[in-house]
């Protein structure tokens, strides 16, 4: 969940992350926003923010039975269990996000 938090959760972090996913030619250029690659998920898919996303994203998925998230913060617990038990993104963002990252073969904690 270290990721979450720390790219996620930075605009700045996630457009840096973003550009260099185009450029190593992990994510085409033409299915992402450079500057706000993660917002439709807020605009459109319905999400509180991009950590919301996130977090319901893998709750969501198929397969997967546990999503394990650890912090000292009060607030980010409170924050991570409402959206653990929020419901799935919509149909849209998630073809959007497979548009984008489902070529992806690699595991990255950054």
């Amino acid at each position: 969940m270290f990721a979450v938090r720390r790219v996620l959760s930075q605009p700045g972090a996630l457009a840096g992350f973003a550009r260099q996913a185009v450029r190593d030619g992990l994510v085409p250029g033409d299915a992402i926003d450079l500057d706000a690659p993660l917002d439709f998920l807020v605009a459109e898919g319905g999400a509180e923010s991009v950590v919301d996303a996130a977090y319901r994203f893998c709750r969501h998925e198929p397969g997967i039975h546990v999503v394990l998230f650890g912090t000292g913060n009060r607030a980010h617990l409170e924050v991570n269990v409402a959206s653990i038990n929020r419901g799935p993104l919509g149909a849209a963002a998630l073809r959007r996000l497979e548009a984008m990252f489902g070529a992806i073969d690699t595991v990255s904690g950054n």
